[in-house]
């Protein structure tokens, strides 16, 4: 038997390449076109994918019609029948293998580009399936949604598992009764080791929702507070800072957290660095540390709408100080100043009201806050 030996060609590697590449390629797109074949549920003869992806880019534009409306009635009718609907519009949007595609598809050759069809662009994102759920819930949904929502974090899809973890944030803050903690803490643990930055920052959310019966989350919050924040697309997610406050709200018992956050307290973001200092007073009731970051640093976020980050950032800042009481007396100058800070809306003006009442009764009662 003669075996022929790998040749050494260079233009007939480069050929072969291209041919492997595109038998995967053709792959991907045959994997992704039976995907999108498959039957489901319709209304009006268009399955309900294709309204979810058309209601949510005409709300986005402002051109809803009224059966872009009455379709999703009629999907939000189906109850948790909805769920595996939604999941579906995410899956055929925004997955490994058809962001790949798509990335991959304008480096392509000519002639593969008239054999193989150009990828649609993303039509339904995360942030829409959220908004989705959103728009369906009541308690019964909530209750009936969630064991489903409580198998989606295992998804191979990224975007799966950050739509699930979002809305499991979204209906405990709604339903606070609708599951047990300890469920849930478990899926925010395995969140945290989540590739997706955006996962990790829910997880730890998630965590802060639960307190200091999460106790057991703090190695993997410790883990979150010194990873990366790149997210998949591009950017990157706040979830160091996230994970700062999770490791507050579970307190005392976080105390092993103190060497990782200390660390942090000189970091330049200031987003980490107000969370790190809040964390640290939560964890020790020592405002030493806490209290010079927090007076100087509340002052430079913006509390305008155009700044909804700076905003809620702003707010958890000033709710710490009402915590420290009399200690934080330091913080009576700024606190006034921001008082009379135009910029200052009744959102932020009610924590700090309460700042001022908690630390100096008499300063605020001179001060005109009642």
């Amino acid at each position: 038997m003669k075996i022929t030996p790998p040749t050494n060609n260079p233009t007939s590697r480069r050929r072969t390449k291209v041919i492997v590449v595109a038998l995967i390629l053709i792959s991907i797109a045959g994997l992704a076109w039976l995907l999108t074949r498959t039957r489901e549920p319709s209304y009006n003869g268009k399955p309900f994918t294709l309204w979810l992806e058309e209601y949510s880019q005409k709300n986005r534009s402002g051109t809803l019609t009224e059966e872009n409306r009455q379709s999703m009635k009629v999907l939000g009718q189906m109850g948790p029948k909805a769920v595996p609907i939604i999941v579906r519009a995410v899956e055929k949007n925004d997955s490994p293998m058809i962001n790949k595609y798509r990335e991959t598809w304008p480096k392509l050759p000519g002639l593969l580009k008239k054999v193989l069809p150009e990828p649609k662009p993303e039509a339904f994102f995360v942030s829409d399936a959220h908004t989705t759920f959103l728009h369906f819930v009541t308690p019964d949904f909530a209750a009936n949604a969630v064991p489903q929502l409580i198998q989606l974090p295992r998804s191979h899809n990224p975007a799966v598992r950050e739509v699930a973890l979002q809305c499991l944030l979204s209906f405990k803050s709604m339903y606070p009764h609708s599951f047990p903690d300890k469920d849930l803490l478990s899926i925010s643990i395995s969140g945290l080791k989540d590739s997706s930055a955006l996962a990790r920052a829910i997880s730890a959310s998630l965590i802060s929702a639960i307190g200091p019966a999460a106790s057991n989350a703090v190695p993997a919050l410790i883990t979150t507070l010194q990873g990366s924040e790149a997210y998949r697309k591009g950017g990157t997610v706040d979830c160091r800072s996230v994970a700062a406050c999770a490791l507050g709200r579970i307190g005392p018992a976080a105390a092993s957290s103190l060497p990782a956050l200390t660390n942090l307290l000189t970091s330049t973001n200031v987003y980490l660095r107000i969370e790190v200092a809040s964390a640290v007073w939560r964890i020790t009731s020592d405002e030493h540390q806490a209290l010079p970051i927090l007076i100087s640093d509340i002052p430079t976020l913006d509390s305008t709408n155009f700044k909804m980050l700076d905003k809620y950032k702003k707010y958890n800042a000033i709710i710490c100080l009402a915590e420290m009481g009399p200690r934080a007396t330091n913080a009576l100058p700024m606190l006034l100043n921001e008082l009379t800070n135009s910029k200052n809306d009744a959102f932020i003006l009610a924590p700090i009201t309460n700042a001022l009442k908690a630390i100096d009764p008499a300063a605020a009662a001179k001060a005109g806050v009642k």
